[in-house]
């Protein structure tokens, strides 16, 4: 099976993966990725514009929302994190994220709250 043109000009740009290790480089916690030899499922991906549909099916209307992968080590899946920032004269800018499970294009979670910027005072007046 080929992937689709779609599916080749994903909007990924990057995913969110870390390793934790101690000061002397000792692995702390590894790779955080779903348990796949226990839950062969896990493997299959479902591409990002399954989980921009279900976001734009919800309500987010930008045309190039930012997407990225991340891991849920809570559910044990990897998630399609949709997010859009809107803003609307004389409030705070907010950022609206659906999260998706990568593994079945379900919607896990829905969240919208205030974007914090420029929280350092004054620091636009010395940003050159």
């Amino acid at each position: 099976m080929t992937p689709s043109s779609q599916e080749m000009r994903s909007p990924v740009k990057s995913g969110r993966f870390s390793v934790h290790l101690t000061v002397d480089g000792d692995t702390v916690m590894g790779i955080g990725l779903p348990r796949i030899a226990a839950a062969p499922s896990k493997a299959r991906i479902v591409p990002a514009s399954t989980a921009m549909a279900l976001a734009a099916q919800r309500g987010l209307s930008q045309p190039t929302p930012s997407v990225e992968l991340s891991y849920d080590r809570s559910l044990d899946v990897l998630v399609w994190e949709v997010s859009q920032v809107s803003t609307k004269p004389g409030a705070r800018p907010q950022i609206t994220t659906c999260n998706v499970d990568a593994h079945t294009g379900r919607l896990i979670s829905w969240t919208t709250g205030d974007l914090l910027v420029n929280m350092v005072p004054g620091a636009a007046q010395h940003a050159h």
